[in-house]
């Protein structure tokens, strides 16, 4: 087993947010996602059909326009919502920092990543994704080490296993 794992590479051609979005997707329960859709358009029927209530109309018709004020209010919800994150990829992507070269030192201690120290108690877990293995700092962020970007003669099952030591050793 070696003292260290260095690597150096351009983080760009990793697209990190695309990775913390697949991290959060993953931390997501299908319970929590479906309360995100179902809440407000619930929310959204009984307040149109108290308005139609109200106005002396029929309940259906009340139903009626909430729902349909509901589901257009969402979809432009998650429209703006998707724009949002989109700029906000672009703009991360295009930062100066970016640019420099990425440096992720992996060691006994810890985690050295572009001049910043994390001993192994801040890492929560390893996930493993396809090509890349994400030291987390939650279910939703961490560092990432590119399969590819490893040392020579090292394979992804031989970092991992030497991560997994290291972090039982910290323990």
């Amino acid at each position: 087993m070696s003292d260290e794992i260095a690597l150096r590479f351009d983080i760009r051609a990793y697209n990190e947010p695309a990775i913390n979005a697949r991290m959060q997707h993953r931390a997501n329960s299908p319970l929590k996602s479906a309360s995100f859709f179902l809440i407000p358009f619930a929310a959204a029927l009984v307040v149109g059909a108290g308005a139609a209530a109200l106005m002396g109309l029929p309940a259906d018709v009340g139903f009626m326009v909430a729902s349909y004020a509901g589901l257009g209010s969402f979809f432009a919800a998650l429209v703006m919502g998707l724009r949002h994150r989109g700029q906000l990829a672009a703009v991360m992507r295009a930062s100066p920092l970016r640019a420099l070269p990425y440096e992720v030192v992996l060691s006994a201690q810890g985690v050295v990543r572009s001049g910043r120290h994390y001993p192994w108690s801040v890492f929560t877990g390893v996930a493993v994704l396809p090509g890349l293995t994400v030291l987390q700092f939650s279910t939703v962020e961490g560092v990432i080490v590119p399969d590819k970007e490893l040392p020579n003669g090292m394979t992804a099952q031989a970092a991992r296993t030497q991560i997994d030591q290291w972090r039982k050793d910290a323990a």
